[in-house]
């Protein structure tokens, strides 16, 4: 009897304790679009709507030091809802303690940085538009202040490292539209270069058929085929075929030999040299293309279903510019299983962060990199990037005594990088020490799928398909010209060196890897490049 008492109560002072520690250590906070920030948030059944009301809930008095999850709900909004953001979602989380922010169950969450336009709101286009006649009967228009939309962005630089802010964009069902454009595929050959480094002709009759485009720019290979950089057209004379942009062409304009039916026919001496024109009403003429008439306030589409828009159809814009900001010297944070989508710049940012975990995230449709990361044992695992200009880009780690950043990017798919600006847009680029990539997919990319600089990395067992599709000089795996970064053991390993071993690489354009032998300053001043970097 007595050992049955004391049984008994070891049974409850054991789940008391476990009941303690859930309850008193972890707070779950309920997050829903069809919640009312005048509830509590920590019941399921009484959610709040939004996010920053959530955070705001972290460190009231009650909350201060214990660990917190944000559950990000669908509830009565059904199987998919949207997080709709009106400016960047910052983050916070200092301390020991730890911040979770995830899908609740299986519902499909979405933090978006635009907005969407509902099906119903597009209208046949008037006989008065400037389009083409075969693009008439399929273009879509709707006046975007009708829908609340009246932040249209501008057009900016995009191409060769250039981290862009895009331009206003829209999305079908997922799918990113392109701004209408001509030639839709290939390039127009330079004829003759100005001699002030922004005017040129060109071998073309096209632009003799446009009528009113005030804003149309270029964008291009002007010398190098692994330079590419867009330019507005400050003028355009379709009559002498001539062309002035905005500013002096970096690198120089020369004439071009671009042959569609094979890129590469000109080799070394014959790159460059072409371009296409953007932001030309007159040129939407293929479905999955748009235009911004941003004096009317008008967004002119084709539809990439090549039909009219029907319910179901989701048909997003983008607003903000980077979604998710993770301050600061933020920790112990794990971010998990909801879409981050249609932002003008970044999907996720943190810097000087430690212990921070992305998992089980699909991120896509940006203007430029999905994730922007630097500091202490960051992991990003199990994600999904998609439709950026840039996969992700991450450094840590300190190269003067080697000391390893412990950063892991594992398990990922990164596909369909560099849409609009091509080189620079990479599937990851990373700078530091001791950086860990393994078990990934890279598929398609305009430009380089892992490049790196700095030691001690270590590249193992990615597959990459597909890279390298629009510039030259590239390599699937690609480092610069710094002697220090070079030191590649492949399969073997040892010293102070990146690890390179059971990659697979299909269809990788040119090269598998790189090296620029070259050195950082364009020669043999190895003394002078260790001088500066381990001051």
């Amino acid at each position: 009897m007595n050992w049955n008492i004391s049984a008994f109560i070891l049974i409850v002072a054991t789940f008391t304790a476990h009941y303690s520690q859930a309850w008193v250590y972890f707070v779950h906070i309920y997050v829903s679009p069809c919640g009312s920030d005048r509830y509590t948030g920590f019941s399921e059944r009484y959610p709040l709507k939004t996010i920053p009301r959530a955070l705001g809930h972290i460190n009231s008095a009650d909350n201060r030091d214990k660990n917190i999850v944000i559950e990000l709900m669908c509830g009565t909004c059904g199987d998919t809802c949207y997080f709709d953001l009106k400016s960047t979602l910052v983050i916070t989380n200092t301390g020991k303690r730890t911040l979770t922010i995830r899908a609740y169950k299986a519902d499909n969450v979405r933090i978006t940085g635009g907005a969407r336009i509902p099906w119903y709101a597009f209208k046949p286009v008037t006989d008065s538009v400037n389009l083409q006649d075969v693009a008439k009967p399929n273009v879509l228009q709707v006046y975007l202040p009708d829908v609340g939309i009246t932040d249209l962005g501008e057009i900016s630089t995009f191409g060769y490292y250039f981290r862009r802010t895009s331009f206003f964009e829209m999305f079908e069902n997922d799918i990113p539209g392109r701004l209408a454009r001509y030639p839709n595929e290939g390039y127009i050959n330079i004829d003759t270069p100005g001699g002030d480094g922004k005017s040129f002709t060109y071998v073309s009759d096209r632009p003799k058929t446009w009528k009113n485009e005030t804003d149309i720019w270029a964008h291009g290979f002007w010398y190098w085929g692994w330079a590419d950089r867009s330019y507005k057209v400050t003028e355009l004379d379709a009559v002498k075929k001539s062309v002035v942009v905005s500013d002096k062409v970096m690198y120089g304009i020369r004439k071009g030999y671009y042959n569609h039916a094979n890129p590469t026919d000109g080799g070394y001496h014959k790159q460059g040299g072409h371009f296409r024109f953007i932001n030309v009403l007159y040129e939407l003429d293929s479905p999955g293309e748009f235009f911004v008439d941003r004096i009317n306030q008008i967004l002119y589409v084709w539809p990439y279903k090549n039909s009219k828009y029907v319910f179901g159809d989701v048909i997003q814009t983008s607003i903000i510019n980077t979604c998710i900001k993770i301050s600061d010297y933020s920790a112990n944070i794990l971010l998990k299983g909801f879409t981050v989508e249609a932002c003008r710049k970044h999907g996720i940012e943190a810097k000087r962060v430690e212990n921070v975990v992305f998992s089980e995230l699909k991120i896509q449709n940006l203007g430029s990199y999905g994730i922007v990361a630097d500091g202490k044992q960051i992991k990003i695992d199990r994600c999904e990037i998609k439709n950026t200009d840039g996969g992700i880009d991450i450094s840590g780690g300190i190269r003067k005594t080697l000391t390893p950043s412990g950063h892991v990017i594992s398990n990922n798919v990164i596909s369909k990088f560099g849409r609009v600006g091509y080189v620079g847009s990479d599937g990851v680029n990373l700078r530091g020490v001791g950086i860990h990539i393994h078990h990934n997919t890279f598929d398609t990319g305009s430009y380089t799928g892992i490049h790196w600089a700095g030691n001690d990395h270590t590249f193992e067992y990615n597959h990459l398909f597909k890279m390298c599709t629009t510039a030259s000089d590239c390599g699937a795996f690609m480092a610069g010209r710094e002697w220090t970064w070079n030191d590649v053991h492949c399969n073997i390993g040892g010293g102070r060196d990146t690890l390179v071993r059971s990659n697979i690489f299909y269809n990788a354009s040119k090269y598998s890897m790189q090296f620029d032998s070259r050195g950082k300053f364009g020669g043999g001043h190895t003394r002078r490049t260790l001088l500066v970097l381990l001051k």
